[in-house]
């Protein structure tokens, strides 16, 4: 198939965390911290974010309760891809996890879940251009 001038060069896909593991060993982490058994859902919205904004190269999700805290953890093969869903989420950095070419964190609870998915739902009612490319630098 031919490359057509509208259309990136490389595709952004998820991957399963297995999957990106064993293609992407120490990527880049961002890890979400959620309100109460809220780990799924976190995870079920930022894979509707991710798709939003585009990201270029590949990325993998998944819910995990560690010590009984519900997370959503989120690796990305892409530098840049992991640096602009950290600064949309104003994750911090973290040294906490051996191997990772990156780490960081950040809370969310239902209020900004809530706000992010309504942020989503505009943004699907508009003719407009990718979340990221709309981001503030």
């Amino acid at each position: 198939m031919a490359h057509s001038p509208n259309m990136p060069e490389e595709k952004v896909m998820q991957l399963g965390w297995s999957d990106m593991m064993a293609r992407h060993p120490g990527s880049h982490l961002i890890i979400a911290i959620a309100q109460d058994d809220e780990g799924a859902a976190t995870a079920d919205l930022f894979t509707q974010l991710f798709e939003a904004m585009q990201l270029p190269g590949v990325w993998a999700l998944r819910a995990k309760r560690d010590l009984d805290v519900e997370c959503a953890e989120c690796v990305f093969g892409d530098k840049a891809a992991a640096d602009a869903v950290a600064t949309l989420l104003n994750a911090r950095d973290i040294h906490r996890y051996p191997g990772w070419q990156s780490q960081r964190e950040f809370r969310i609870d239902k209020v900004a879940q809530a706000a992010l998915h309504l942020a989503m739902v505009r943004e699907n009612s508009k003719n407009s251009p990718p979340l990221l490319a709309r981001r503030a630098v």
